[in-house]
């Protein structure tokens, strides 16, 4: 066998014009692909994927364009749609973290109030002054010097 002649648009029209054109090219954009992405096998894929579309519509591309500049335009499109579809991914992941952060922000807050309705009902069973001593600092939020001077105590009851 002689030298390997150059493949054409053309020629991906038959099974062994593709099988040539498959094998000259598939190297070649798989390096395209792999450079931008860094995945062997999302890269494989899309290689994979772009050829097996180019067979299916074989009959209607315009072979006007040269062989390579077809490829390269093909995977270009297939990297461009990757990206977008992890940036798409990428947002879902944020607002599923975002919501659940704010879940989990409800769900303490539930828990705060449960525990708040066990110190209420331990409450009710404290002497009336304990009860407005308790009421004054955590509610109202008073210091211990403003709560005895309020209730006529010393600082240290």
């Amino acid at each position: 066998m002689g030298k390997n002649p150059e493949i054409s648009l053309i020629d991906l029209k038959t099974v062994d014009g593709f099988e040539r054109g498959y094998l000259k090219l598939a190297p070649i954009v798989y390096g395209i692909v792999f450079s931008r992405l860094k995945d062997a096998k999302l890269s494989e894929d899309i290689v994979q994927e772009i050829f097996q579309s180019t067979w299916e519509k074989r009959h209607h591309i315009d072979t006007s364009i040269p062989l390579e500049n077809y490829f390269m335009r093909l995977a270009k499109y297939k990297i461009i749609d990757v990206f977008r579809k992890w940036e798409t991914q990428k947002k879902v992941a944020e607002q599923i973290q975002s919501k659940l952060q704010r879940e989990e922000s409800h769900e303490e807050i539930l828990i705060s109030k449960q525990q708040w309705a066990k110190v209420l009902k331990i409450f009710s069973f404290l002497p009336k002054q304990t009860r407005e001593i308790f009421w004054m600092s955590r509610k109202q939020g008073m210091t211990n010097r403003q709560i005895a001077e309020s209730l006529s105590l010393s600082e240290i009851s």
